[in-house]
């Protein structure tokens, strides 16, 4: 690795979506003194939020002490199999309103009523009407970025990020900043730092068939264990069923109604009856659950792909068509405080990167209200640990450094070949929690660990690994324990 060039920023944000710009905007709305470098995989906007489809989003907002308690009730109800720390769900239902202000105040479009207010709708898991609806995605965008107000000289567009740096010979493991590579020329960029926002996102990106957003490296998990974080929820992404290759959003519940069927086209049949009344309950959500009766229903469906993650369903109207489950967005994460801190000193996770707030399920405009909260939570905080807290001498970050970089290779060889086979691992093995016993992928998985020397890979097989083991569960080579 040829040398190295090194800037410092008082705040550290990895990751450009909703949660990382909020993070950004939070610093300078109460330390605008101090300098903030925000870190984006692409040119624009990135992240699963900007990627919807349908250029919209919506947002949990309670306005009243009701709507607060009944939000807490239903994110509780819909956490099992997960864990919730209901100070943060709390936190969520008390903040939502502020935010929404804080958003609109940024020139953000919000849908409304003939009389002004605020056009609200039910979210997926819920039937209460509290989520309002904002549209123009990449007006969205330009507005987080102009209230973060981050220089170009400190909006890296195009890096990815190869590992935090922690502080050598450190007790209490301090974050002090990261590595940074940017393909297009093969350089690295090392960022030294008074604390460090993780909002890279969840892990989709690194399922063979998902609707991630772009610039999402999938690895977040991995970065954040790697360095003491703790891990919770990390099984339960949102699944949705999708038209193959690339096709729309596929409702599961078309199944009930008459002549449609499933299977292979020389031996189709129809859903078993013992679904049919699970199906109510099952369209009021677009993603697959966990742990409620329904739950069933995709799992059924699941055990019929193919090794190309594809299942034919037959129309009376269209004949037979290909769909498969698109991991979407992870509700899973490092347990976060009220503050967005890991429990690392100097690191803080927001978004898809940080849980606790959701459970196995959750309520659909939950994750952008928690974008919204605990980023601008996590930006506060990293700001008032960067500003408080002894900076690093220069030659202690160099030092953690060196060891960073000594375990930093890159092979685009190695990377082609192993990359599609994790990929293609995790389609068949990590669908909805894992359930297929995933014991010879995880093999598969440490051999590789053992040989391979980029480090893409080592953090793609690190998220696999934490993606197929589940939040409790120890497994061998040779099965589980």
């Amino acid at each position: 690795m040829s040398a190295i060039d090194t800037i410092y920023a008082d705040v550290l944000v990895l990751g450009a979506g909703l949660a990382g710009l909020r993070a950004a905007w939070a610093v300078r709305e109460i330390a605008p003194h101090l300098e903030v470098c925000v870190v984006s995989q692409q040119e624009g906007p990135s992240g699963s939020s900007f990627a919807n489809v349908n250029d919209m989003l919506g947002m949990q907002v309670c306005l009243d002490d009701g709507e607060k308690s009944v939000f807490l009730e239903e994110v509780s109800a819909i956490a099992p199999p997960g864990e919730i720390d209901p100070g943060l769900v709390a936190v969520m239902a008390e903040e939502s309103l502020p935010r929404l202000m804080d958003l609109e105040s940024a020139g953000l479009h919000f849908r409304k009523e003939g009389d002004g207010q605020w056009f609200r709708t039910t979210g997926c898991f819920s039937l209460k009407q509290r989520a309002v609806i904002f549209s123009g995605l990449h007006d969205a965008f330009r507005a987080l970025r102009t209230k973060a107000a981050v220089t170009e000289k400190r909006f890296l567009s195009g890096w990815s990020v190869c590992d935090l740096i922690r502080e050598a010979g450190s007790v209490n493991g301090r974050i002090i900043g990261a590595l940074l590579f940017k393909k297009g020329g093969c350089r690295y960029l090392a960022v030294r730092a008074g604390a460090v926002v993780v909002a890279l996102g969840g892990p989709a990106s690194l399922f063979l068939l998902n609707v991630a957003g772009p610039g999402t490296p999938g690895y977040s998990y991995a970065l954040l264990q790697r360095h003491g974080a703790r891990l919770v929820n990390r099984r339960f992404l949102q699944f949705m069923w999708h038209r193959l290759p690339r096709g729309g959003f596929w409702p599961v519940q078309d199944l009930a109604a008459s002549g449609w069927m499933l299977g292979p086209d020389e031996a189709p049949f129809g859903l078993p009856e013992r679904f049919r009344p699970l199906m109510a309950s099952r369209a009021q959500h677009c993603p697959a659950s966990y742990g409620r009766a329904d739950s069933e229903i995709d799992r059924y469906l699941a055990s019929y792909l193919d090794l190309s993650g594809s299942l034919g369903i037959f129309s009376p109207a269209e004949g037979w068509f290909p769909v498969g489950l698109m991991a979407h967005a992870g509700n899973g994460g490092a347990r976060i405080d009220v503050d967005g801190w890991t429990g690392v000193p100097g690191l803080y996770a927001c978004g898809e990167s940080a849980s606790g707030m959701h459970g196995a399920n959750r309520i659909g405009g939950a994750m952008v209200l928690a974008t919204q909260v605990f980023g601008r939570r996590s930006g506060q905080a990293a700001a008032k640990f960067a500003r408080d807290a002894a900076p690093v001498p220069k030659d202690r970050f160099e030092a953690a450094l060196k060891k960073v970089i000594a375990g930093t290779r890159r092979s685009d060889r190695e990377f082609a070949q192993i990359l599609p086979k994790i990929r293609s691992g995790l389609q068949r093995y990590g669908l909805l929690g894992g359930y297929v016993d995933g014991w010879p992928f995880l093999r598969a998985i440490r051999e590789w660990l053992s040989g391979v020397s980029d480090w893409r890979l080592r953090l793609a097989l690190e998220s696999a690994r934490i993606l197929i083991t589940g939040d409790e569960e120890r497994m061998c080579d040779d099965g589980p324990e």
